[in-house]
């Protein structure tokens, strides 16, 4: 069969729908993938198909720019989905992704949950679909109450009827969230998601220890605000409040900082601190005793999936809600105010709290227990 995917250019988005592709793959069938061109790089390293999809210019962009700068962070979750994601990001690439479709002719398409323009475009070719959820089902939901209307007005640009959310509530979920992160999205009607894990990586082969590993028994806290947090005096601030805190601890600590943030402006790094711009996390979890985090899903559910201990220190979408029930169910602490001394205090709570870690080590045992991608295509492709 021929497997269309859709995805925006965040790497957030982009690489969970690429663990499904993989599986698809496996499977022998062929998939493509439409996203913007920014994203060529990684499709390329990944070895997928990719049919480029058009992207909004920065003059286009503007508007929705200044209306996310002046909103408050509650504002800013809707202006961000509806203003950007729907309007701006689903209005540019619908042209290009119609064509797509029409000269590719795929058998079924799935879309990552922000990439609007797919969920009209299979509808309007009569073509099965169902979307990967790139944030917490709970978050989502919440969100979509906000896109009724903008949405209805998007599906008529490609000659759809408004349907009032329906498209949202009939198509079919697949998550790597656990349950507890997820809370009840069937509640506003949506359909209950299939739950997957994220595969294995496997281990590199057994060579020297890295540079930044543990040494003496030491435990090791590994840092990580995401590989796109950006390089704001806010980021920054984040940054250096947790080397302060790290620097205060009997512990190593290693700190990826992305593509994004250079290291040299975080002033000078603690002497049991190591900066690494990435190292793959499948490297760092069998080191590890902790994480420190900003609640994405893929160093949480990573984290998890390691039976780790999370410090969550939310900065914006579904991480301050993550943080919460991360807090709620005893798998970690919630640190909302970023300043030094309590990311000192979590890291320290986190690393010496049985209950913590026990609760953790079980949480990992329930993730390798879900069913595998290879299952979640299969359950994708059972009514087409």
């Amino acid at each position: 069969m021929r497997i269309l995917m859709s995805s925006t250019h965040f790497s957030g988005h982009l690489l969970p729908l690429l663990t499904y592709a993989d599986a698809f793959r496996r499977r022998g069938h062929e998939v493509l993938v439409s996203a913007p061109q920014s994203v060529a790089p990684t499709l390329t390293k990944a070895d997928f198909a990719h049919a480029a999809s058009n992207f909004p210019t920065p003059q286009e962009m503007a508007p929705a720019m200044a209306a996310l700068d002046a909103a408050n962070a509650e504002e800013a979750l809707i202006v961000g989905a509806r203003d950007c994601f729907l309007r701006q990001f689903a209005r540019a690439a619908l042209p290009s992704l119609q064509q797509t479709i029409a000269d590719w002719r795929p058998d079924f398409i799935l879309r990552e949950s922000f990439e609007f323009a797919a969920l009209a475009a299979a509808e309007r070719a009569d073509i099965p679909h169902a979307r990967v959820s790139v944030h917490s089902n709970q978050h989502e939901a919440g969100i979509s109450a906000h896109l009724i209307d903008p949405l209805d007005q998007f599906r008529r640009t490609c000659g759809l009827p408004g349907d009032g959310g329906a498209s949202l509530r009939a198509e079919p979920i697949f998550t790597a969230f656990p349950a507890f992160l997820d809370g009840s999205a069937e509640a506003v009607g949506w359909r209950a998601p299939f739950r997957s894990r994220e595969p294995n990586t496997p281990t590199p082969p057994s060579k020297a220890p890295p540079a930044w590993a543990p040494r003496d028994g030491e435990s090791l806290i590994y840092i990580t605000f995401g590989t796109v947090s950006g390089s704001s005096e806010r980021a920054k601030a984040t940054y250096r409040a947790a080397l302060e805190a790290a620097s205060a601890l009997p512990v190593r600590a290693l700190l990826t900082t992305g593509p994004v943030m250079d290291p040299k402006a975080l002033g000078p790094i603690p002497s049991n601190v190591s900066v690494e711009t990435f190292v793959p996390q499948a490297e760092i979890f069998p080191f590890a005793s902790a994480v420190v985090c900003h609640g994405g899903s893929g160093s949480l559910i990573g984290g998890f999936a390691a039976g780790l201990p999370v410090v969550v220190a939310p900065i914006f979408a579904d991480q301050p809600a993550n943080a919460r029930s991360v807090d709620a169910a005893r798998l970690g602490v919630a640190v909302f105010d970023r300043e030094a001394s309590g990311l000192r205090a979590a890291m320290q709570r986190v690393l010496v709290d049985a209950e913590i870690r026990s609760n953790a080590l079980d949480m990992a045992r329930q993730i390798a227990a879900l069913p595998t991608r290879d299952d979640a295509v299969d359950a994708m492709l059972a009514g087409v």
